[in-house]
């Protein structure tokens, strides 16, 4: 009899044992995932688009606020230039800077050119500090210089991300197409982190550029819930030319993904939350 309870006590404490390391099993793979909020929003200088003159930086910053993201990619940003300060009293000022500021986040600015007196192009928003590295793009055909702005981050589970923005040509379809061959060289490397890509790339998924971008990319508005939808131009989206893409070879899981009808720029921002497994 007492063999037999003492065999039922081992089986019962050998169960007990398995299931505890099957929690903590399933625990820890909760813990290591990282769920991320992800904007891309090309801000057209932060300046109302049907109203030139009247600057949206105060709504952009509220809009960034209450949505609470990880990392902002913006397009179209002024840096000290004479245009900025017309819309804000005089003030010569950095737009990054200024809506990391109103937001709590931390800013870097990647300047694709010089342009009225202070510089233009692009920037990312991120909650946490970061170290970016900017690179210009081909533009062949001339045109404005394009760059590519990527920043290296830790996320809350100990993973390494890159996340990247950039703003293609929107005139000669050849810098487009050397644009994506450049983007893809430096960030398809063998053994890169995982990237996120988001910005303004000024192609339809009609486009060759963006057929060769789905070959390499997961196109987060096709992975998540719903139909792509239109992003530009704001006051009857007809166009979708503003993307987040992940890199195909993590564990991804898109969650939503939604342009919300916001007039602060000629183009809607992109909202995409994710999961990185």
């Amino acid at each position: 009899m007492r063999n037999c309870l003492m065999k039922s006590s081992q089986l019962i404490n050998r169960i007990l044992l398995l299931l505890g390391l099957f929690l903590l099993s399933a625990f820890s793979e909760v813990i290591a995932q990282d769920t991320l909020k992800v904007i891309t929003y090309n801000i057209f200088n932060a300046q109302h688009p049907d109203n030139r003159g009247e600057s949206t930086l105060a709504d952009i910053a509220d809009f960034i606020s209450d949505e609470g993201p990880d990392f902002v990619a913006l397009q179209e940003v002024d840096s000290a230039t004479h245009r900025l300060a017309t819309l804000n009293g005089g003030r010569y000022f950095s737009l990054a800077d200024s809506l990391a500021e109103r937001t709590g986040m931390h800013a870097n600015f990647g300047k694709a050119l010089d342009f009225d007196g202070g510089g233009y192009g692009i920037a990312i928003l991120s909650r946490k500090p970061m170290s970016t590295q900017k690179v210009t793009l081909p533009n062949p055909k001339g045109g404005e210089p394009r760059v590519l702005l990527t920043a290296n981050f830790d996320t809350d589970s100990g993973k390494k991300l890159i996340l990247a923005t950039t703003h293609f040509d929107h005139q000669h379809k050849e810098n487009r197409q050397q644009q994506v061959d450049a983007v893809n060289e430096l960030l398809l490397q063998k053994n890169k982190p995982p990237v996120i890509l988001a910005g303004d790339f000024n192609f339809e998924p009609d486009l060759e550029a963006y057929q060769i971008m789905q070959k390499y990319w997961v196109d987060t508005a096709i992975e998540g819930a719903g139909a792509p939808a239109f992003t530009y131009p704001t006051n009857d989206p007809s166009r979708r030319i503003d993307y987040v893409f992940v890199t195909p070879s993590q564990r991804w899981e898109i969650l939503s993904q939604e342009p919300p009808k916001l007039p602060y720029s000629d183009h809607l921002p992109v909202v995409t939350r994710l999961v990185l497994h």
